[in-house]
Order: structure tokens, then sequence, then C-alpha cells
């Protein structure tokens, strides 16, 4: 990423890279089984680290959504998250940006591609912007273990 925390749209390619103390490494493996997609679907499962890597057209097809028993707060103008099994908070992105329009979204009904479509129009931006944007926000919350996909 840049040098700027909240440049969603430059988030890298790549595997996802999770850091865990103990309670936050239950709280991950918690969230991959959830994110582990039935068979009956007719999709294959996949681990969380994967989702940087995903084609966008994949990742479009996602429903981002809020791990269960996160908290949301918002403070000194930033909302804020605090996973399940944290202590605190942590600053996720500055208020009334184009961050909370995606992030208001992320309610595991909407797909990703929707949502950026809402980011754009917001904004002002073009879709490959906003789609970018939005990618990088969702890997960044599920990086922070405050979302999670959906399908």
């Amino acid at each position: 990423m840049s040098d700027d925390p909240y440049a969603f749209e430059l988030f890298p390619r790549r595997r996802l890279n999770f850091r865990y103390d103990r309670r936050g490494l239950l709280s991950h493996l918690a969230s991959s089984l959830e994110a582990v997609e039935g068979r009956e679907q007719g999709k294959q499962a996949f681990s969380l680290v994967e989702l940087g890597e995903w084609p966008d057209g994949d990742l479009a097809e996602l429903k981002p959504a809020l791990v269960a028993g996160c908290r949301i707060t918002l403070e000194d103008g930033f909302v804020c998250g605090q996973p399940p099994g944290e202590k605190t908070a942590r600053r996720l992105f500055p208020q009334n940006t184009s961050a909370q329009v995606a992030f208001d979204a992320f309610d595991g009904q909407t797909y990703l591609d929707d949502i950026a479509a809402e980011v754009a129009a917001a904004a002002g931006w073009d879709a490959a912007r906003a789609f970018a944007y939005t990618r990088g926000l969702f890997l960044a919350l599920v990086l922070a273990g405050v979302c999670q996909p959906q399908f």
C-alpha cells in the first residue's frame, strides 16, 4: 500500500498475510470455517489468505459481511472495529468517506461489484477505481478480522 493507510485502491494483489495472537488465531479459524463454501453450491472451498490473489471477476461475486460478534464504534471521526476476542478497537477508516459508503453496504447480502457501483456513484469515480477501492477496503477489513466473505 502507499503511505496513506486509507488508499484502499492501492491494496496489493498478493496472499493475505495475517498476524495473530492466540485469540486472533481462534477468530481467524472460525472465520475461515465460515468462508468455506458449501459443496452444494457447486464451488470449491478456499482459504482466506487466497482472497488477495483472486481475480476481480471472482471477488465481484462475493458478499462482504461483518464477522459475527465484531463491535463497530465511532470514535474521534473514525469508524473503529473490535473483532471478537480482541481487547481494544482499532481505527478502520475516517467517517464520512467513500470507505464508509462501502462499509455500510457490507451486509452479507450485497455483491462486492454492486457495492463498488454505489461507491462510484457517491464519489464520482469510474468503475475501475471504485472497484479497486472497494476491493482494497474489503481485504483490509478481512485482515483486521472485521469482515469475511459470504456467498
